[in-house]
């Protein structure tokens, strides 16, 4: 890949940010700087399916400091934002899942 199309792709990716949420995010990010997700994976410290999940949405529980610190160094973007936003993910899967309980009583 070209050298400006990847500067665009990265640069665009940072510009929507805050409309994303954590699994978008994280998700588009990597792609933006044409990481697989295994190299990440193996960057961040965790196992590949993790991530999967963590760029998928699947997760409930609210991911370690450590892993929310590596996310943010590799992809340069302030610690604050990916917990403020790992957290509302993990809120709304719980809101779902009370939703879900309540429905089948």
């Amino acid at each position: 890949m070209p050298l400006i199309i990847l500067e665009e792709a990265i640069q665009l990716a940072y510009e929507n940010l805050e409309s994303k949420d954590f699994s978008e995010m994280i998700r588009e990010l990597r792609n933006a700087i044409g990481l697989k997700l295994y190299k990440a994976a193996e960057l961040i410290g965790i196992a590949p399916a993790r991530l999967k999940n963590l760029e998928t949405g699947y997760f409930r529980i609210m991911p370690k400091e450590i892993e929310l610190n590596v996310i943010a160094q590799l992809y340069d973007i302030e610690v604050g934002t990916v917990k403020s936003k790992a957290q509302e993910h993990v809120k709304q899967r719980l809101r779902a899942k009370k939703v879900r309980l309540n429905e089948k009583l």
